[in-house]
């Protein structure tokens, strides 16, 4: 069968193009990479995190929803400061850092703690003072922070009795009396927890920045991790 010559024209004029596209095709991904140098990571963890994030989030439960890498600025805030400059000083030193894990209220998503996978890394002077910042920030925002030796990375009990151990600021074994001779006796202004509903008991923090302040807490701690504040004034 005989094919026109302008039929052949347009073949080869067809092909040239698909060519001269695939050329200019690969000279622009050859720019975009030179330009945005990047590629994805294999994993969001290495392969310890991997495993502690499954030990936390047994030991976890159904009390705390678990979050991975979160950024500082998103937990910690700055409070108002008159001098603008020392505001921005206070954030610049936050942004950047971020937490191993967050443990958070599962019906507010309020942080609850943050907790720190201690590898070894922090023996690194630069990791020193980024941990010592990040410890005396969550001690001035009142957040606890829990450092998890390595040593006890694999056992769910163990993380889950430290993560209650420093959770734990209220003295249990000082309940505060509603009046003289009812020591320890809820009455009917007694909230119930708004977590399990239970009955909450007065306990007072005995540790920390706000030692001697009350809490309601649930009476089923530490199975349920229910607090309410107490107008303390």
């Amino acid at each position: 069968m005989h094919v026109p010559l302008y039929l052949w024209a347009l073949i080869a004029i067809a092909f040239l193009a698909i060519v001269a596209g695939a050329i200019a095709l690969k000279a622009f991904s050859r720019r975009v990479g030179e330009s945005y140098p990047y590629k994805k990571r294999r994993s969001l963890f290495t392969e310890s995190e991997i495993s502690f994030l499954q030990t936390l989030e047994q030991a976890a439960g159904e009390d705390c929803r678990v979050y991975a890498k979160v950024r500082a600025d998103d937990v910690l805030s700055v409070r108002p400061l008159p001098d603008r400059k020392e505001w921005l000083g206070a954030w610049n030193r936050l942004r950047g850092k971020h937490f191993d894990f967050l443990l958070c209220d599962p019906g507010s998503f309020a942080p609850v703690a943050a907790v720190e996978l201690d590898d070894g890394s922090q023996d690194d002077p630069h990791r020193s003072v980024r941990d010592d910042f990040l410890e005396r920030a969550c001690m001035a925002a009142g957040l606890p922070l829990v450092r998890i030796p390595k040593e006890n990375r694999h056992s769910v009990s163990g993380v889950r009795q430290q993560i209650l151990e420093d959770l734990d600021e209220l003295d249990v074994d000082q309940p505060v009396a509603d009046s003289p001779g009812e020591e320890g006796r809820e009455t009917d202004s007694t909230p119930v927890c708004p977590k399990c509903s239970s009955v909450m008991v007065r306990r007072r923090i005995n540790k920390g920045p706000r030692t001697g302040r009350m809490y309601w807490s649930c009476s089923r701690f530490p199975r349920c991790l229910g607090a309410l504040p107490i107008n303390n004034s």
